[in-house]
């Protein structure tokens, strides 16, 4: 592996190797000069043009600093351009496999797979509510921190224009491959298809009975039902959940990642698992002196990124065992909280760095702008430069590459270690609310009826005992005469 461009000087840093070598970036291993953790530096090989460009690189850069805060995405510790004008992202950096590689060693439990995707909708449902869009989600965009957690990589910001009609074939949405454009429905449906692929060890739509094509699997992903997984330890209803999600309509799916986590969450229920609790933070208010505010579409930060981002995984700020996430403040009164505050963290000891640089993505691109017609031509771009291939003698043959062919995840080989928590701890039980005391009746205030039977008795009530009185020490006296 060679990378297409040098390094970059990084103060505090010294470079240690080169772990990846993409398309449009390469990543390199820094280690600290002194003490502090490696970081993963990417580096664009292409020059920011103008100032415009970059003043606009900063701000989205900013914005994905801001979002990879959340547990369950790849921390982005600071973004710069070097001397010769070539930006770069400083990222955190693990040795652990990526989701494509875990899966590609070994069969992940039902269980590890509803606690990553549960975890993964937070944080798609906190871009989305950023206003960020992924736009490339994929098995090997989801590393694991070595504290355990899955965390999403890709986000790139859109200011650096790196492949920006790339997507991944196998995981992209159909409205995405017919040039419909990315939404947050569609980075759902491919989380809903990157959870398909690690519990059936193939993607969606790929045939394991015939060679990889890729015109082929773009007809199959516009036109097929969903298969099934295939295996006997997935229970029904999540059959259901995930063919709900890669349904063909954006409109039949779920249209929320924090809706699609909340099915996952009864699903754990029903398996008597432990509920994943759901990472959010509180959505931004709008500007109301922008009247432009509620109308704005979401930005794509993340436009299509290199196959380097597979082997980014870092040394995240600790979060640890027994550290439970601050939940956000509730906009408005709410009722009583789900059970997914019941599950805790999960860590576990990462394992150590080193080892040879990762194989590069296997996700095959096609432009954003491939024609829909899966009669015809499926995969026939209109413009030069295309990911797709076109049909075999057609003219557009020789003015732009062949495509790759996409390759299943499950046919290649990997790591075997993947740090989510297999023992799970026991939900929080809470309490049933204490029954309400029942209201103190009072007495009707007495009217002028009674209070006045009451002058009347009174005295009568005096005399009677003043008589018996009389009539008493009389008898007394009369006994005492006798005697």
């Amino acid at each position: 592996m060679i990378p297409r461009s040098g390094p970059i000087d990084l103060a505090g840093f010294t470079l240690e190797r080169l772990l990846a070598a993409g398309d449009d970036a390469d990543v390199f291993l820094y280690r600290p000069e002194h003490a502090g953790d490696s970081v993963a530096v990417k580096v664009h090989r292409t020059p920011i043009a103008d100032e415009a460009a970059r003043v606009r690189f900063d701000d989205e850069a900013g914005r994905l600093i801001a979002l990879s805060a959340h547990p369950s995405v790849v921390t982005i510790r600071r973004a710069g351009v070097a001397r010769d004008g070539r930006p770069y992202l400083v990222m955190e950096y693990c040795s652990s496999p990526s989701l494509a590689e875990t899966a590609a060693a070994r069969r992940l439990g039902v269980a590890e797979v509803l606690q990553t995707a549960v975890r993964l909708s937070g944080a798609l449902e906190t871009a989305h509510r950023a206003g960020i869009v992924h736009g490339d989600i994929r098995p090997s965009h989801v590393l694991t921190t070595d504290y355990g957690w899955p965390a999403l990589t890709g986000f790139e910001p859109s200011a650096l224009g790196v492949g920006g009609t790339g997507v991944s074939v196998p995981w992209a949405a159909p409205e995405v491959l017919s040039g419909g454009g990315f939404d947050p429905r569609s980075d759902l449906y491919a989380l809903a298809a990157t959870a398909y692929t690690v519990l059936a060890g193939r993607s969606p739509f790929a045939d394991p009975r015939a060679p990889h094509d890729l015109a082929r699997m773009v007809t199959r992903v516009l036109t097929d039902p969903v298969p099934a997984v295939g295996r006997d330890d997935v229970p029904a209803d999540l059959e259901l959940v995930l063919r709900s999600a890669l349904a063909k309509d954006p409109d039949r799916r779920p249209q929320t990642a924090g809706d699609f986590a909340r099915e996952l969450q009864r699903i754990e229920e029903r398996l008597h698992l432990p509920v994943t609790h759901v990472d959010l933070t509180s959505p931004a208010a709008p500007n109301a002196s922008d009247p432009d505010a509620a109308d704005a579409e979401p930005t794509l930060l993340a436009r299509r990124t290199a196959h380097d981002d597979a082997t980014l995984l870092a040394s995240r700020t600790p979060t640890g065992p027994g550290i439970t996430p601050a939940p956000a403040p509730a906009p408005a009164p709410a009722p009583a909280p789900a059970p997914d505050d019941a599950t805790l963290l999960a860590s576990r000891g990462g394992p150590g760095a080193g080892g040879p640089p990762r194989a590069a993505d296997d996700g095959t691109r096609l432009s954003r702008r491939a024609a829909a017609d899966p009669a015809a031509a499926p995969v026939e771009a209109p413009t030069a430069g295309s990911r797709a291939p076109a049909s075999p003698g057609g003219p557009a043959d020789a003015a732009r590459p062949a495509g790759r062919t996409a390759r299943d995840p499950g046919s290649s080989s990997g790591p075997v270690s993947y740090g989510i928590r297999r023992e799970k701890p026991a939900p929080v039980r809470r309490t049933a609310p204490a029954p309400a005391e029942p209201p103190i009746e009072r007495t009707a205030p007495r009217g002028p009826a009674r209070a006045a039977r009451r002058k009347v008795l009174v005295p009568v009530i005096a005399v009677a005992a003043t008589i018996a009185v009389i009539a008493a020490a009389a008898a007394g006296i009369a006994v005492l005469v006798g005697l």
